[in-house]
């Protein structure tokens, strides 16, 4: 299926108002049947001209399969500013599946933003569809599609309804164990980018990275490199979406609130073969939050062993319990789930550092049935797709724009710069070891940098230093975070 992506009208969001100066580009992202594609970057405008095509392979078995193909185009259309900073600003599903009736199509698809609210279009974008070769008649009647796509939505809605049916059932017995159990924090459905109420477990599938992520650290590592950004309900109220975004979408924008983060943790540690969840319950601070635990069963007499998964940090904490004091910010839990299971947490205490993680014991943790989940429409998710990258290029680009930053800055306060390259070479070791850290849990080679800080620096001289970490690669965005924090705007106005 060959799909071009022609130009766009009506684009609303204010980021595109003439009167910004730095509008940027803009991408549209394409996703269907696994495949991945983005057009080339265009001048951000009302009418953005994209005029850019992509390839898909059609997995089906012969030609009049092509009709069961039920995945539908996933477009995202993003626009990149000139400081790195990606805004998502509509995304749509299309059903394709009337070209097959005459190996063309020409459509216009509206774009919807994210936040729950879908009514109001934020642009629009020309779309051709052709399928290649050029079938030299039609594959099917338009009865024939139509019959398809209402056939698999009555499923659909068949499947919804019985869940839907089943779950009432379950959740007034869950308040009768105990009363207060209203107040736990328990989600059976989401909201989808479509505004579509779905159960959480149909967000999550097993996810394989293939050499992209080689081990559940790496995995941990990339998707706390995703920005954590919250999406908020319009109105100004300072209430939470209740929108779980796609992970499409979640990847091409390198943003997504702490949900999207624990689902994708979640479905990239299922494809490792881990026993994973996603926890939803709060911090001891109270506030909401989610995360991902994974257990592993050494003795079947004995509870699994419990590890805690930080979306947002990569961080991993062993779940001791009783009165040992914890080494995590969890407070509270009130569910946990994934693809094929879902547990709601009825102990007496809800606590994380007081619960017990045997999912088989009953009195501690009351399931949905599995068999009402395992039917239910099942995600693809996209791929993780590895961009080979002139990595040290780059970080030789941003460290001279950096300098040239500082420099410029102690300049304006009247102070002198100065740089030691031989310095700059010595704290290659601690960068690895921060790195190294994030990915397996331990740190290596502090000691040998330790030494060498200690030989390198001149007698009457002391050495600081002040480790950050960043998800974007715009220098003068770094510059601004490291003025505002205290110690990195003490070291950069020393005398």
């Amino acid at each position: 299926l060959h799909v071009r992506v022609g130009k766009g009208s009506a684009f609303l969001d204010p980021l595109l108002d003439s009167n910004n100066a730095s509008k940027g580009t803009l991408v549209a992202h394409v996703l269907l049947q696994g495949q991945r594609h983005a057009t080339r970057p265009c001048a951000a405008s009302v009418e953005p001209a994209f005029d850019d095509g992509m390839l898909f392979q059609m997995n089906a078995s012969d030609r009049a399969s092509l009709k069961t193909l039920h995945d539908q185009l996933h477009i995202v259309v993003v626009q990149h500013s000139s400081e790195d900073n990606v805004t998502v600003l509509g995304t749509q599903k299309v059903e394709w599946r009337k070209v097959l009736l005459t190996g063309i199509l020409s459509m216009v698809v509206e774009l919807s933003g994210l936040g729950g609210d879908t009514s109001m279009p934020v642009g629009a974008l020309g779309l051709q569809l052709e399928l290649l070769p050029r079938p030299p008649s039609a594959l099917c009647s338009e009865e024939q599609v139509r019959s398809q796509v209402k056939s698999e939505k009555d499923a659909e809605g068949e499947t919804d309804r019985r869940f839907f049916a089943a779950a009432k059932t379950w959740w007034k017995d869950f308040l009768q164990i105990r009363p207060e159990h209203s107040g736990r924090a328990v989600k059976i459905f989401a909201r989808t980018e479509t505004d579509v109420s779905t159960p959480v477990c149909s967000f999550i599938q097993p996810l394989e990275a293939g050499r992209s992520l080689r081990s559940a650290g790496e995995a941990a590592r990339f998707v706390s490199l995703i920005e954590f950004e919250r999406l908020q309900t319009l109105g100004g109220t300072g209430g939470r979406s209740e929108v779980w975004a796609d992970l499409h979408t979640v990847l091409v924008s390198r943003k997504g609130d702490v949900e999207e983060h624990a689902v994708l943790l979640c479905s990239l540690l299922l494809g490792f073969r881990l026993d994973a969840y996603c926890a939803i319950g709060s911090t001891l601070s109270g506030e909401a939050h989610m995360w991902v635990v994974t257990l592993e069963r050494h003795d079947p007499a004995l509870p699994p062993s419990v590890t805690f998964w930080e979306s947002l940090t990569g961080s991993r904490y062993l779940h001791k319990g009783g009165d040992s004091a914890p080494s995590h910010k969890y407070g509270r839990v009130g569910c946990i789930f994934n693809h094929q299971a879902f547990f709601a947490n009825i102990q007496a205490d809800d606590s994380v550092r007081g619960a017990t993680f045997d999912l088989d014991n009953f009195s501690y943790w009351k399931a949905l049935d599995p068999a009402l989940i395992a039917p239910l429409p099942k995600r693809r998710h996209p791929p993780i797709v590895h961009y080979p990258l002139a990595t040290h290029t780059m970080e030789e680009a941003v460290e001279a724009s950096l300098k040239q930053l500082i420099g410029a800055h102690r300049s304006s306060n009247g102070m002198a710069t100065h740089w030691d390259p031989s310095l700059s070479f010595l704290l290659s070791p601690a960068l690895l070891s921060y790195e190294t850290g994030r990915i397996t849990g331990s740190t290596a080679g502090a000691t040998d940098f330790q030494q060498s800080i200690r030989n390198s620096v001149p007698e009457g001289y002391s050495f600081k230093g002040f480790p950050v970490q960043f998800s974007h690669l715009a220098p003068a965005r770094m510059m601004g975070d490291l003025l505002r924090a205290r110690v990195a705007a003490e070291m950069i106005d020393m005398q």
